[in-house]
């Protein structure tokens, strides 16, 4: 299947790095973004990415979203935490490459998990050790050792803030 001169004007963009909106508005698409969409999805859309793949190869580039023979064979000693934060940076940019925000959301939240960015925050309240049974505070301690915690001493916070 032949390809037009806009179509072949988009897979040269986005063989060369741009992502499929950018690479549209390059070819001359009035509206880009929905030109990149049906680029994508349409019918044509097999064909167009199998072009996109053989100009990246040609140029020497790793096609977007082709899986090289080096990524398949990992082993797995391997897969430490370095190796899966890359995995899901690459993760990230292909994903905002093609416009597939939830699976860029998804990579940054595990990594912000990771780097503990975002923590479940609870606050914790007790009454006077003094008017506690021992069951209570047994209690209490077992439902703090469950929790991963930042312990605040609640004097220094408030000095902070003043």
């Amino acid at each position: 299947m032949s390809l037009s001169g806009k179509e072949e004007s988009f897979c040269l963009a986005v063989a060369s790095g741009d992502d499929w909106e950018t690479a549209a508005s390059k070819a001359g698409y009035a509206n880009p973004a929905t030109a990149a969409e049906g680029l994508r999805q349409g019918p044509r859309s097999k064909a167009i990415q199998a072009r996109i793949a053989e100009l990246a190869t040609s140029m020497g580039e790793k096609p977007p979203g082709l899986i090289t023979p080096e990524e398949l064979s990992v082993e797995p000693s391997d897969m430490d935490r370095d190796w899966t934060l890359r995995q899901l940076r690459d993760v990230y940019f292909e994903a905002r490459q093609f416009r597939q925000l939830r699976a860029a959301i998804v990579a940054l939240e595990l990594v912000g998990r990771e780097n503990f960015m975002f923590t479940q925050r609870k606050e914790f309240t007790f009454p006077s050790i003094k008017e506690m049974t021992t069951s209570q505070i047994r209690q209490q301690l077992l439902e703090l050792k469950e929790t991963e915690f930042e312990v605040v001493d609640a004097a220094s916070a408030d000095e902070s803030d003043a």
